[in-house]
């Protein structure tokens, strides 16, 4: 898909841009348990075989988490119930998913 220089000009950055990389870099270094937590709403078929779980992205859509595998990696998607306006709503599709992985 290309992006024309209009449109480029009008977009928005997403609303969680500027907390993305602490939010990240917080869940690699601190929490890993919650990583471990959110990986049980990735299909278990994906986590075969991984040696390693990493917080990739956050974006108004939810969570990417990389699985690291010996030769290879994959990249999945764990989203929000509904996109994010705001880090106080990305907090509250966090706490669900959060709820969802504990079930």
């Amino acid at each position: 898909m290309t992006v024309g220089l209009d449109e480029f000009a009008i977009a928005q950055a997403d609303p969680l841009a500027t907390v993305e990389a602490s939010t990240l870099a917080s869940l690699e270094a601190d929490h890993h348990d919650v990583l471990v937590l959110l990986s049980r709403l990735i299909e278990p078929r994906l986590l075969a075989g991984a040696i390693k779980l990493r917080a990739l992205r956050l974006d108004r859509y939810g969570f990417v988490l990389r699985l690291e595998h010996a030769r290879t990696h994959r990249d999945v998607r764990l989203p929000f119930p509904s996109p994010a306006d705001n880090a106080d709503q990305a907090e509250r599709h966090i706490q669900t998913l959060l709820a969802r992985a504990g079930a």
